[in-house]
């Protein structure tokens, strides 16, 4: 209540705006989704979780060994998140979850860097959380079952070490940040190949 009565009201719009969005985000995650409308389709989950269902349910993720698609080499990120978090009575609405859930928590850590950057204004984070939570494309994506939501934490927590690095003052610390730039690179491009070219800015982004 303290942090809530130093607000202005603006600030309390931004953050009652960004609970209304969140509670959108998590609303009847296992419906049919309108998210076509951007080039997002719910036929795209299929391909790339099923086969993690399969493992669940059978033990093998492909029952013919003339099937060339496969996912847990082209994603293997979201193939073993599956493999965790898709329950066999509901796969659509606990793959869907974890995802937003991950979606949520870059959204949150990007708002905070925002804030920090600006001298730890909270007016700043709000509207930074605000801008991010009302992208539609976020929106649908946080929704569907794929691994942009996984590449999308990565790249918050990317811009987290980037931040730091900006700060660091003593050579051990930079190090540290550098070693976790470099495990965090190799994760985004097992979430997913192409990437690369995320990758490759980013490496240049530290240089």
């Amino acid at each position: 209540m303290t942090f809530l009565a130093g607000l202005s009201r603006s600030e309390k719009l931004g953050l009652l705006f960004s609970a209304l969005l969140l509670f959108l985000y998590f609303f009847r995650l296992n419906a049919d989704s309108i998210a076509g409308l951007f080039g997002i389709f719910i036929s795209d989950e299929t391909p790339f979780l099923l086969s993690a269902q399969n493992q669940i349910l059978f033990g093998v993720p492909h029952f013919f060994e003339q099937d060339i698609w496969k996912p847990e080499l082209l994603v293997p990120l979201l193939h073993q998140y599956a493999l965790f978090f898709i329950a066999p009575d509901d796969p659509t609405w606990t793959g869907r979850f974890g995802l937003a859930l991950q979606a949520v928590g870059g959204v949150a850590l990007i708002a905070w860097l925002a804030g920090k950057y600006h001298g730890g204004s909270v007016k700043h984070a709000i509207a930074c959380l605000l801008c991010l939570l009302v992208n539609p494309l976020l929106f649908f994506y946080a929704r569907s079952g794929l691994t942009e939501c996984i590449q999308f934490l990565l790249l918050a927590c990317m811009l987290w070490v980037l931040y730091g690095l900006h700060l660091s003052r003593h050579f051990k610390e930079a190090a540290m940040l550098c070693g976790a730039a470099g495990l965090l690179t190799s994760l985004l491009l097992l979430a997913k190949i192409s990437a690369i070219s995320m990758c490759v800015g980013y490496g240049a982004g530290i240089l």
